[in-house]
């Protein structure tokens, strides 16, 4: 019986932020649960070893954090893994697509189990790596924060920020909560962010001409097909112009290819994030960005472009409570979900999103989120705008996005599933 798990922390803020609300839940279902720490390998390895049990021990990691090829826990010689000697099941949530990882797949612990947050993503595993073993779809979740460990009067919207006679500061923030324990959208002094990095397009360009010619050519053309049909995985239209080019590739040079071309889906990501918020900004809105990139946006309009700067998740969600509503662009995920969607719902703001086939499945435009189409982006604004207008319906779909969100999309309804595969594992 599986009781003790080894989760990671270091390289990746974000990965190692939904580790902690995942070990929190898995804590509470009875699991002991160790925090090898990345950037302290001396301490935490002597830590890991008193830690271990044969047949007790499993580990739960996110891209790969723990069995990465090549690394500490791998003999250089054998390419034995430490986790194999232990029998310890390798649970392991990859939060971008599989063709990021084609070395690390050939490489797996003998007890590797890969979840997806895509479905996409989960099919492309079963054609191309069917000899590895797949848990159940698992899609990235939400985090709500408590507007009253942070939230000062000061922060509050124009009306909102002078505190009533005779009451303190935290009965008065109270009084400005919803049901959910959201701050109430009046009072919210930002009315739209969007929370995650920019990269010009440009900086792919060495990427895309870094060979002849030819090649060039080839990858502009998969480009300009993902952006004409945003519908499209760029796993769809790279093998359809690799059969189109050179009929009858292997399946191994397919591979290859998509493995070195990594930089189509962020060229593409980027052109369409960049263009959600250029979209908004030019037709007046302003827009609070917290990533890094931003200055390197080209907009009509920048001075309604508000650049927050580079911050880490804990500030991305308290952002996401001060502001009205809350922009997501999907990146390049056709089945599944991103973060933001569900941080969004449990905040508070009013989710604005490109869609895809799961979270058609999830949400109702107009009712509980804005659902924009990125052929038709330019349609944004006015539907944004119209909310903004009526923060009454802004108030009626955000309570139903969080009803959604809190009972079926947190990270301890993700740690749920993952303690279930642990306590089937060797039932």
């Amino acid at each position: 019986m599986i009781t003790k798990i080894v989760m990671f922390d270091g390289e990746i803020e974000t990965q190692a932020y939904f580790t902690y609300r995942c070990r929190d839940r898995l804590q509470e279902l009875g699991f002991e649960v160790m925090t090898f720490h990345l950037d302290h390998i001396g301490k935490s390895m002597s830590e890991l070893f008193r830690f271990m049990e044969k047949d007790k021990t499993a580990i739960v990691s996110f891209n790969f954090h723990g069995h990465t090829p090549g690394d500490i826990f791998q003999d250089e010689k054998t390419g034995e893994w430490l986790w194999d000697v232990y029998h310890a099941p390798c649970l392991n949530i990859v939060v971008d697509h599989p063709y990021y990882y084609h070395r690390f797949l050939e490489q797996v612990p003998k007890d590797y189990l890969h979840f997806s947050i895509d479905r996409k993503h989960d099919a492309y595993m079963a054609t191309y790596f069917p000899q590895i073993r797949r848990g159940p779809f698992l899609p990235l979740a939400g985090t709500q924060v408590d507007p009253l460990e942070f939230v000062h009067a000061a922060d509050l919207a124009e009306g909102y920020r002078e505190i009533p006679a005779g009451m303190d500061e935290r009965t008065y923030l109270k009084s400005l909560l919803t049901p959910e324990g959201n701050l109430k959208i009046q009072a919210r002094p930002i009315d739209i962010v969007f929370t995650g990095n920019y990269s010009n397009p440009h900086k792919f360009d060495r990427y895309i001409y870094r060979n002849d010619g030819e090649f060039a050519e080839f990858y502009l053309k998969v480009i300009e097909d993902l952006l004409s049909d945003s519908t499209q995985t760029v796993e769809e239209v790279m093998i359809r112009h690799l059969e189109e080019e050179a009929p009858g590739t292997e399946t191994s040079e397919i591979l290859k290819v998509l493995g070195a071309s990594i930089f189509i889906d962020l060229y593409v990501r980027s052109v369409l994030r960049g263009r959600a918020v250029q979209e908004l900004v030019d037709a007046g809105l302003k827009v609070a960005v917290f990533g890094g990139g931003w200055d390197e946006l080209e907009c009509k309009h920048p001075e309604n472009l508000i650049d927050g700067k580079g911050v880490d998740s804990l500030k991305c969600l308290q952002m996401i409570q001060l502001a009205k509503c809350s922009l997501n662009v999907m990146p390049w995920f056709k089945d599944g979900a991103h973060d933001r969607v569900f941080n969004t719902m449990l905040n508070g703001a009013l989710l604005i999103t490109d869609s895809s086939i799961y979270l058609k499945e999830l949400l109702h435009e107009n009712e509980d989120c804005v659902l924009y189409d990125l052929q038709t982006i330019d349609q944004m604004p006015d539907k944004v705008r119209d909310f903004l207008a009526h923060p009454e319906k802004i108030t009626q779909a955000t309570a139903q996005a969080y009803h959604i969100a809190a009972k079926d999309h947190t990270w301890a309804k993700r740690a749920d599933v993952l303690a279930q595969v642990l306590r089937d594992y060797r039932a």
